[in-house]
């Protein structure tokens, strides 16, 4: 199977052609194709695109260059923004969870029903069997002119996620540790004891820089009244100024894994999980 993976940032977006055989992922092209300036602006809930057309045109070209007819769109986590919802009586039938996922994104972050695409996940309960979910969303209107340029070409859109949950599923996930990813725009902070998710926090970047953001990880283990893992993977994009040194546990991923996609196969298993076992708080747009 040949799969195309597209992965955009607010300046260009890179392509992947991955070809899945039956034991080994081959890389068979790769590129990238330029967002002409100000034409995808970031909104506090995901992308806009001041100029849809012209920036739709973008990702229809690096489809077409990859040669793959199945895509997967890996979004910075600010583009695709994610967070856990708790309740006592979080409800089990379908209709009710969505309506009371809709009804928070109202509330939290001002967001109709019809301006919002979302999903979400079952978590393992919280204290006191408090229920927990994964909710993922962003804005429909950035969906929708995606779908629309891909099906006048016939192109398949087989999945969306996040930097973070695609980058989880390439780390090994035993005991306790946790994952930090800082791109344009936001940091996302993920606790973890083995595979299963404990806390999740996202934070806005200030325009000048990253900022302290070692110390609102440290003031977030402290206000959750636990230590720091023993293990924190840090990922940072290239674009976003350093991050001050020490102060955690911490291990940096190699550089092939730093936003830029290389011709090495074996470095690629974090943009496309071959068995199709993506984390279930990803939006599937085609089933």
């Amino acid at each position: 199977m040949t799969v195309a993976v597209l992965h955009p940032d607010a300046s260009e977006l890179r392509f992947a052609t991955l070809l899945r055989k039956r034991r080994e992922t081959l890389l068979v092209n790769a590129g990238s194709f330029p967002f002409a300036d100000d034409s995808i602006k970031l909104h506090s809930a995901g992308p806009q695109m001041v100029r849809p057309a012209e920036a739709a045109e973008v990702f229809v070209q690096a489809a077409a260059r990859s040669g793959a007819r199945r895509l997967v769109l890996v979004l910075p986590d600010a583009w695709m923004r994610s967070f856990v919802l708790e309740g006592e009586a979080m409800p089990h039938r379908e209709k009710e969870l969505r309506e009371r996922v809709a009804w928070h994104l109202k509330k939290a972050f001002l967001l109709k029903p019809d301006e919002v695409r979302f999903a979400w996940a079952r978590l393992r309960d919280g204290a006191g069997g408090v229920g927990r979910l994964l909710v993922t969303f962003t804005l429909d209107r950035f969906l929708s002119t995606l779908d629309e340029a891909f099906d006048h070409r016939k192109l398949r859109l087989g999945a969306v996620v996040t930097s973070f949950w695609t980058l989880y599923h390439a780390l090994p996930r035993q005991g306790d540790w946790g994952l930090l990813v800082v791109e344009e725009g936001l940091w996302t902070l993920g606790a973890f004891t083995d595979g299963h998710l404990l806390s999740l926090r996202q934070r806005l970047l200030p325009p000048g820089g990253p900022g302290p953001v070692m110390d609102e990880v440290r003031r977030t283990f402290a206000l959750g009244g636990a230590a720091p893992p023993s293990r924190l993977v840090v990922y940072q994009h290239p674009a976003v100024l350093p991050l001050e040194e020490g102060g955690l546990p911490g291990e940096v991923l190699a550089p092939a894994l730093r936003g830029r996609v290389r011709a090495d196969a074996s470095r690629l298993p974090q943009f496309w999980n071959p068995e199709g076992e993506i984390f279930a708080g990803g939006l599937h747009v085609v089933p």
